[in-house]
């Protein structure tokens, strides 16, 4: 079969989305498929199987599916069909590059010895994780005051739940990979006010500019530029809000050398003028 990336553009601001999929009498995909997220599914009613390279999974209802961003996977679903709930998000909106965040995702990149995707309801701890999820799919369907915080504190009691449980067992390359990715988040909150070149933080991890992007995409969801780029948009928001500064002074502050492209980049991922987000 045909290997295809589903290549989902999540919000730069808040990269996460959770959805109904319904599938109606039997049907499989005609691809193998991987994402460029990391998804956890819940099944609401009926049945499917999650068929990977190595193993196929057989899910009923209320058992839950944990995927990362590497691993080729077909999906069939009985004549019964089948409803799921869908988390997707990619991993910057946990981890900044320090080692206690990354233990939220440490489970993902750990599918190695008796590490198992599929997770059934019998578990413990399943049910806890199946109220999660569906907590998270309210705060998202509703959007009431305070939602995103509300999702992201549900999302890490979620990560933690899986972290506790799930077995974790030596380290696998895509976990080699966010380690490797470690001082090259350091160097760039230290230096995202300066001039940054790709070229440079490649070298910090002894790969080839190419292997470098394509790993940094896979690990993160986004492109070096584009995760950059909102590293600056974010630092030029805690300054707007917390300084009286001139707009162009902030936009210098934070990396950005030509003040037309700071507005556009500032309106795009955020929706707002830099002057009418200060006033917010």
């Amino acid at each position: 079969m045909e290997l295809i990336l589903e290549n989902l553009e999540l919000d730069s601001t808040f990269p996460l989305i959770i959805f109904e999929q319904h599938y109606e009498g039997a049907s499989t995909q005609e691809y193998t498929h991987y994402h460029n997220y990391l998804e956890i599914s819940l099944v609401r009613r009926g049945g499917m199987r999650y068929s990977l390279t190595d193993h196929s999974f057989d899910l009923r209802e209320n058992d839950l599916m944990i995927l990362n961003n590497l691993e080729p996977h077909t999906v069939s679903v009985d004549e019964r069909g089948c409803e799921i709930y869908v988390l997707c998000f990619y991993p910057e909106l946990v981890w900044s590059g320090s080692a206690a965040d990354m233990q939220y995702l440490e489970f993902f990149f750990s599918c190695q010895n008796n590490f198992c995707n599929y997770l059934p309801f019998e578990k413990q701890y399943a049910s806890a994780a199946a109220s999660l999820i569906r907590e998270i799919f309210v705060e998202f369907t509703e959007r009431r005051e305070g939602f995103r915080l509300m999702i992201k504190a549900k999302l890490l009691c979620l990560l933690t739940l899986l972290y506790r449980f799930q077995p974790i067992k030596p380290i696998s390359t895509a976990k080699k990979s966010l380690q490797k990715f470690d001082e090259v988040l350091q160097y760039l909150h230290a230096h995202y006010a300066l001039p940054v070149r790709l070229n440079d933080c490649a070298a910090l991890c002894n790969l080839t500019p190419q292997y470098f992007s394509t790993l940094f995409k896979e690990t993160f969801g986004v492109p070096f530029c584009a995760y950059l780029n909102r590293l600056r948009i974010n630092k030029s928001m805690e300054l707007l809000q917390a300084t009286t500064l001139p707009v162009a002074e902030v936009a210098a502050r934070c990396g950005f050398r030509n003040l037309s492209h700071f507005h556009r980049s500032f309106a795009k991922s955020t929706g707002a003028s830099a002057g009418r987000f200060r006033k917010r």
